[in-house]
C-alpha cells in the first residue's frame, strides 16, 4: 500500500504542476500563491491517507487489502479537487474561464462523494480507510469552500463558524485522530449530523 500511496502522491504532484504551468500563462499574478496553498492542502490530504493506510481493510476484518479500490480512488479524487480549489484562497477572483474552475472542481468532488460509497459497496471494497477518508475530506471540503466564499465576499464572515465547526468539535472532544474520533458526545451529535448536509446550501 505504501507503494500505491507514492503513486497517488505522484498523480497529485503532476496535476498540480500542470495547473501551475497553465496559471503562469493565464493567471501569472497569483500562480505562485496558488501553488503554495494547493501544495499545503494536498500535503495534508496525503498525510491523512498515509496515516490511515493500516485501516485499508473491511469492517470486522484485519486482513489488509492490497489496493485502494474504486471507492477510495474516487475519494482520493475528491481530495485532489479540494486541494485545487483551496489554491484560490487569498487571491483576487480570476477573470474568464478560470473563475468558473472552483465551481467545476467542487461539482466533480460532490459527484465523487456521491459515488464513492456506492462504488466501494458494489466492488466489495468498503474499508475503514474509506470511512476515515470520507469523513476527513467532507470536513476539509466544507472548510475550504466556506473560506473561499467568505474570502470572495459571497458569504458573511460568521459562516466560518459553520465551515470550521468540525475542527472546533475535534478540539471540544479532545480528538487525537484515533478511532474514538469517530464517536461524538451526545450533546454535540446534533451539530455533527447537521454539518455534512450544509455544503449543499452553499
Amino acid at each position: 500500500m505504501k507503494k500505491r500511496w507514492w503513486w497517488v502522491t505522484a498523480v497529485y504532484g503532476f496535476t498540480i504542476l500542470i495547473f501551475y504551468v497553465v496559471w503562469l500563462r493565464v493567471w501569472s499574478c497569483c500562480a505562485g500563491r496558488w501553488v503554495v496553498v494547493t501544495a499545503v492542502t494536498a500535503s495534508y490530504c496525503l498525510w491523512v491517507v498515509w496515516r490511515h493506510l493500516p485501516e485499508n481493510h473491511r469492517p470486522g476484518e484485519s486482513v489488509l487489502l492490497p489496493r485502494f479500490g474504486w471507492g477510495n480512488r474516487l475519494t482520493l479524487l475528491r481530495g485532489l479537487c479540494i486541494s485545487l480549489i483551496a489554491g484560490f484562497l487569498f487571491s483576487p477572483w480570476p477573470a474568464g474561464w478560470v473563475g468558473w474552475l472552483p465551481a467545476i472542481l467542487y461539482t466533480i468532488a460532490d459527484v465523487a462523494d456521491y459515488l464513492d460509497g456506492y462504488a466501494a459497496r458494489i466492488t466489495n471494497h468498503a474499508t475503514r480507510l474509506g470511512e476515515r477518508l470520507d469523513m476527513e475530506f467532507d470536513g476539509l471540503g466544507l472548510a475550504v469552500v466556506t473560506l473561499l466564499a467568505v474570502w470572495m465576499g459571497q458569504l458573511p464572515g460568521w459562516y466560518l463558524l459553520i465551515g470550521l465547526a468540525r475542527y472546533f468539535l475535534y478540539l471540544a472532544c479532545g480528538c487525537d485522530g484515533s478511532d474514538s474520533c469517530l464517536l461524538i458526545p451526545c450533546h454535540l451529535a446534533g451539530i455533527a449530523v447537521f454539518l455534512p448536509g450544509f455544503k449543499w446550501v452553499l
